[in-house]
């Protein structure tokens, strides 16, 4: 590093040591051979997103466990825990999410062209139009390994004389894109879509001439409350995205924060309203009742097996 460099340096493993002590994370006594052995395995910048809000908690009193690196990594543990146990809850949800989708648009629409016409879509965001729904959709498809649906396109390829298909969409191609894949029924293709993909075309299907949007058919046969519907999904692709990614949900706000209502308010009184413990609520609401609360039973164990990480899956960082 050049002098005069005010960039952070990457640290060694005693670089990390002494970063700790000398921003008042740790007294070096508390840090043991094990806690050494894991800060060299662990990407410290992931690490420190931990320790900053459990240096914050615990100088305030809010939690009285030794400070110490391992207590930190008893908190990470149970994040990496509860994020395997959140992420089967989100493919329960997003399975039930595909085949409602199907079904409800197969009742009214026809489920081989409408699902990639844009004018069937309702722009709920001008800074994504229908247009580039569709764009999406036909990526995924495109992308999609499956055997029906990489036959479909080869066939077609062949019939409009083309070698292989492309390997993108975009503005300039997607009429020929749509070429490829013209006749391909909605449920051969679902399972490709992303969940973005997915809950925007839920949440915007809406053919002129319908009385009700698709969305409220799906919603109900989820039993799940119309009005939160929306960001009852957002919230949920929001915990999809952090549980895949393996990021920090301890302290952490949510997006698209579902409000406090429904099975669980009463578990919810006394929490941050955009602590992620709300987030995890509303995954299990979208369960539907009769399987709520038990899928909710599942993540309130692990969160009780230690009451520092509780508290703060139960609060939000105050950076």
């Amino acid at each position: 590093m050049k002098s005069g460099d005010k960039r952070p340096p990457f640290l060694t493993t005693d670089g990390k040591i002494e970063y700790l002590e000398e921003r008042h994370y740790f007294p070096r006594s508390s840090i043991t051979d094990e806690d050494v052995a894991r800060l060299a395995t662990v990407n410290f910048h992931f690490f420190i997103g931990y320790a900053r809000n459990f240096r914050y908690l615990h100088d305030n009193g809010a939690i009285t466990v030794q400070k110490a690196p391992s207590e930190v990594f008893k908190i990470m543990d149970a994040d990496s825990q509860i994020s395997s146990y959140l992420f089967s809850g989100v493919r329960t949800v997003e399975f039930q999410l595909r085949h409602h989708f199907v079904n409800a648009l197969c009742k009214s629409s026809c489920p081989y062209d409408d699902y990639l016409e844009p004018s069937n879509y309702l722009l709920l965001d001008s800074n994504y139009t229908p247009e580039d729904l569709i764009e999406g959709m036909l990526r995924d498809i495109l992308n999609y390994r499956e055997a029906y649906v990489v036959n479909h396109i080869e066939r077609q390829c062949r019939i409009i004389g083309l070698s292989q298909p492309p390997r993108w969409v975009t503005r300039d191609n997607r009429e020929q894109v749509l070429q490829l894949v013209q006749g391909l029924p909605l449920w051969s293709v679902v399972d490709s879509l992303t969940l973005g993909h997915l809950n925007r075309a839920i949440l915007s299907f809406n053919p002129p001439g319908t009385q009700d949007p698709l969305w409220k058919e799906v919603s109900g046969a989820l039993d799940f409350k119309v009005d939160r519907f929306a960001v009852g999904c957002s919230s949920v692709l929001f915990l999809r995205n952090l549980t895949a990614h393996h990021n920090r949900l301890w302290m952490r706000p949510t997006s698209n924060t579902p409000t406090k209502a429904g099975l669980f308010r009463k578990k919810m009184k006394d929490v941050d309203p955009r602590s992620m413990v709300v987030a995890f609520y509303n995954l299990a609401s979208m369960h539907g009742a009769s399987e709520a609360r038990n899928y909710a039973k599942g993540f309130e164990k692990i969160i009780d097996q230690n009451p520092a990480y509780a508290h703060g899956i139960q609060q939000i960082s105050p950076d």
